[in-house]
């Protein structure tokens, strides 16, 4: 069967194109794209599966992706790339920022250059659900904890020595450290063995 050099550059166009996600349904995992006018059939959501996990991230209309039509058939259609525009432009803009931004307020930070990670939820809940939690700090590192204003932390000062303090906003009270006290090493099940 021969095609026209028309209809081939027609399916050579419509091999990558750029669109919009039009329709969503969460339930079956999947969408309905705009590709510049033509609305496609239902299609799979992207999926992002490893050999230990598997990510669930609904995706939202609006979208702009990039899209292939194997054969240049957009019935064939599949998200390979999502793309910032002016309406969801991106939630950071650093070199060494890593962030994902939630709807609700809800930020997971990581700054590469300075090392620090942040959670931030206002307003929510964080839940660590697990048999055993190590929270540990380095030499010279402290633990805070801050409850609205009211703050104690744990400064770990070199050694088995440790300093305590307690304040409210305005005021400070610093414990002496207990010389007498030398904590374990606590490890994780997984440190146990090694």
């Amino acid at each position: 069967m021969s095609q026209s050099p028309s209809d081939l550059m027609r399916l050579l166009d419509n091999v990558v194109c750029l669109g919009t996600i039009a329709e969503v349904d969460h339930a079956a995992a999947k969408v309905r794209l705009d590709l510049s006018g033509r609305r496609t059939g239902w299609l799979p959501y992207p999926a992002e599966i490893g050999a230990n996990f598997r990510r669930w991230r609904p995706l939202r209309v609006g979208t702009q992706v990039l899209a292939a039509c194997p054969s240049g058939n957009p019935a064939n259609a599949v998200i390979v790339q999502f793309l910032y525009t002016d309406a969801l432009p991106p939630s950071a803009n650093s070199g060494a920022v890593d962030l994902i931004q939630f709807d609700d307020g809800t930020i997971v930070r990581h700054d590469s250059g300075a090392r620090r990670t942040e959670i931030t939820s206002p307003g929510g809940t964080l839940v660590l659900d697990a048999t055993n939690v190590v929270i540990r700090t380095g030499e010279g590192g402290y633990f805070q904890l801050d409850h609205a204003g009211k703050v104690t932390r744990l400064t770990h000062m070199g050694g088995n020595q440790f300093e305590a303090a307690t304040w409210e906003t305005g005021a400070v009270v610093t414990a002496l450290p207990d010389n007498g006290f030398s904590p374990p090493r606590v490890v994780s099940p997984g440190e146990a063995g090694g």
